[in-house]
């Protein structure tokens, strides 16, 4: 598609200029000029049946946030030229992480000792200013395409989640966005344009964070064209080497492959909110996701029965839940900023019943668990994971909510969180790592409460 390639290559060519795209400190892009932003009109881009039209065309669109925002919302309600319009961008950054990928991954760059290749994802904030959903989807575009581009020519997969990290850090410096870490679960969500719905039931908060676990996962997947996808179609009868053919993760895999194949074909409903379905996880890569997702669910269960034993004990013994007098304790409970439909979903959300009905402000903390497994990272990747996580919390869970638990006493109202708390997983946490990190999130700005949990070993 001739269109396609002279297309991609203004934005790949802003995106990462040769020579200088596998070094830490130089960035992707030179200054780039201001533009103006004129008042809308899809003629300035795109003909009739919203194909791009001029060299500098992309370029132009996402660097002007209300016009690319305005695509983007169009695009949401169906609109087909926008719709056209906006795949055209997703392709475009499909291909930007692509040439990146290649670049860091070059022998070249493979040969710098001990840095490696790290990409400089600072070119966003000049190249896509937006702070918007449509901003956030084609970032998560990026991220996704770089990393499993990067994981198939052999990046390691701890530089892979640290350079994406670094991506979203950036978003979230930038822009109080969530970005979030790359198997962080949740981590892009809003990124997608996709709405969580409300589960009530323990069920079904377990499969709506499954489904979003799926949806953000940075492992490896199969080819998204329905003709290559088909030829790795999975079979009951014939599992893996070493897997035995009762497995019931396997027939998991199996079942959730035939329906993203439904997906990607056209056969099926489209996942709710997404221009273009992602393919099917490899198996390999399912297999990690779902061993992350149960080392995550552990995590959060030992998380709240560490908490719920501070709700028998006296106030001023309390560690997490101090100043409350009556502290009610609730898991999975969803809360929506006021302006937005996007639904999050706080790990714990506690109220202190005795400011309710009190005429005083009421005080509720949320609380966000993160378990990651820290093994072969170095200290500067833990920092800034420690730190994206922060800023992701303060994001989701902090300034004020609205609690969408039906049934809760704040079911409805806007409330103003009193402290925000993170909780990490310590066990591949050395102690002076756990003190380091404490002391650079007490920053100001940070705002978060971060404290750290050890899942104590199974009787």
């Amino acid at each position: 598609m001739n269109w396609l390639r002279l297309l991609v290559l203004p934005l790949v060519l802003a995106l990462a200029i040769p020579g200088t795209a596998c070094t830490e400190d130089e960035p992707y892009v030179r200054a780039l000029p201001p533009v103006e932003e004129p008042p809308f009109d899809y003629g300035l881009y795109a003909d009739a049946p919203g194909l791009l039209v001029g060299e500098d065309a992309a370029v132009l669109l996402v660097r002007r946030p209300s016009h690319l925002e305005r695509v983007y919302a169009d695009a949401q309600r169906g609109e087909p030229r926008a719709r056209v319009l906006f795949q055209q961008l997703e392709d475009t950054f499909v291909a930007s992480g692509l040439h990146i990928a290649d670049e860091v991954t070059s022998p070249r760059c493979l040969a710098l000792p001990l840095r490696g290749c790290k990409p400089d994802w600072s070119f966003l904030d000049r190249l896509l200013p937006s702070q918007g959903p449509g901003a956030r989807r084609l970032r998560e575009v990026l991220g996704t395409t770089f990393s499993q581009r990067a994981h198939q020519r052999g990046m390691r997969n701890a530089l892979i989640t640290a350079s994406v990290n670094a991506l979203l850090a950036v978003t979230l410096v930038k822009g109080q966005l969530k970005g979030a870490a790359a198997q962080g679960k949740g981590a892009l969500a809003a990124a997608e344009g996709r709405t969580l719905v409300a589960a009530t039931t323990e069920a079904e908060v377990l499969e709506a964070r499954l489904l979003e676990a799926e949806a953000t996962s940075l492992e490896a997947r199969h080819p998204a064209a329905p003709s290559e996808l088909a030829r790795f179609r999975p079979s009951l009868q014939s599992p893996p080497q070493g897997v035995p053919a009762t497995e019931t993760l396997w027939s998991d895999y199996v079942a959730y492959w035939e329906r993203r194949y439904a997906e990607v074909t056209g056969q099926g409903p489209p996942p709710a909110g997404r221009l273009a379905p992602k393919p099917p996880l490899t198996w390999e890569g399912y297999h990690v996701m779902r061993a992350d997702f149960r080392r995550g669910l552990r995590f959060q269960g030992s998380v709240g029965q560490m908490l719920r034993r501070e709700l028998e004990l006296p106030e001023l013994v309390r560690r997490l839940l101090r100043g409350m007098k009556k502290p009610r304790l609730d898991e999975n409970v969803y809360l929506k900023r006021p302006g937005s439909t996007a639904l999050t979903c706080a790990d714990q959300f506690a109220v202190d019943e005795a400011t309710l009905g009190s005429g005083a402000r009421v005080r509720v903390e949320t609380f966000s668990n993160k378990s990651h497994d820290f093994r072969g990272w170095s200290d500067k990747d833990i920092f800034n994971q420690a730190l994206a996580d922060a800023k992701e919390a303060r994001m989701k869970y902090g300034g004020t909510v609205q609690v969408r638990r039906p049934g809760h006493p704040l079911f409805g109202q806007d409330v103003a969180v009193s402290r925000v708390h993170l909780v990490y997983d310590s066990e591949t946490l050395t102690p002076q790592l756990k003190q380091t990190i404490a002391k650079r999130l007490a920053s100001p700005g940070i705002n978060v409460e971060i404290h750290f949990h050890h899942v104590p070993p199974a009787p």
